[in-house]
C-alpha cells in the first residue's frame, strides 16, 4: 500500500514530492540508513530533525557547505581532524562514540570543546575549555585563520575548488554606505563589474 502510493504520487506530481523523516543517525543508524537511501533512490526529499524543530543552524551550511548530521558517524573514521562541540557524544550518541576514539587509529586528530570536561573530553586528544557562549567568537576566529593562511596570504587550489562547489563564499555582496557604516546590499552581478560591462 505505501509503495503503491509513492508510485502513484511520483507518478502524478514528481519525485520529490515524496517526503520523509528519520530520526538522527544516533538514534538508530539502521533505521536512518534504510530510510534516507531508499528516499534518495527514489529521487525524494529527507528531511532533517531541523526541519521538524524549526532549529536550523542557519550558517553552518553557509561557511562549512554542508548541513551538520552530513555523514554517518563511522566515516569519522576517514576524517584527518574531528571537533565536538555542543553534544557530549558519550551521553547524546551513545552508539556512536566509539567511531570518535577509534577514528584516533587512523591518525585522525579529535579536539573537544566544552566548557566542563565532559565524558567525551577523556576520548580527545586535546580539551579546549571554553567559556559558555564564547564558541561564536571562537569558530570566527578559526574562520578568519583559514580564509588566511588558505586564500590571503596563498592561493591553495583544494581550498579555492572547495569554496567555489560547496559554500556561498564566491558571492559578492554590494555595500552600500550609509552615514559611516556600510550595509550588505544586493547580490553583485556581473554587469556591474567592469570587467564585464557591456556584455
Amino acid at each position: 500500500m505505501i509503495a503503491s502510493a509513492n508510485l502513484y504520487t511520483i507518478k502524478k506530481y514528481g519525485p520529490d514530492r515524496v517526503i520523509g523523516f528519520s530520526p538522527i543517525p544516533a538514534m538508530s543508524m539502521l533505521s536512518y540508513a534504510s530510510g534516507a537511501r531508499y528516499l534518495q533512490l527514489m529521487g525524494g526529499v529527507n528531511l532533517s530533525f531541523y526541519d521538524w524543530y524549526c532549529d536550523l543552524p542557519t550558517a553552518f551550511p553557509e561557511i562549512w557547505g554542508e548541513q551538520t548530521d552530513v555523514c554517518e558517524s563511522a566515516d569519522w573514521y576517514n576524517s584527518k581532524f574531528c571537533v565536538s562541540m555542543g553534544a557530549n557524544l558519550g551521553m547524546t550518541r551513545t552508539p556512536d562514540i566509539h567511531f570518535f576514539s577509534e577514528s584516533k587509529h587512523n591518525g585522525t586528530k579529535t579536539v573537544v570543546m566544552s566548557p566542563d570536561f565532559s565524558m567525551v573530553a577523556k576520548h580527545a586528544d586535546q580539551w579546549i575549555p571554553c567559556h559558555a557562549g564564547s564558541d561564536g567568537a571562537f569558530w570566527m576566529a578559526v574562520t578568519h585563520v583559514i580564509l588566511k593562511e588558505f586564500h590571503v596570504d596563498r592561493q591553495v587550489p583544494y581550498f579555492i575548488d572547495y569554496v567555489k562547489r560547496y559554500t556561498d563564499c564566491p558571492f559578492i555582496v554590494e555595500l552600500i554606505k550609509d552615514g559611516n557604516n556600510y550595509l550588505p546590499g544586493k547580490m553583485v552581478r556581473a554587469n556591474r563589474l567592469s570587467k564585464y560591462q557591456g556584455t
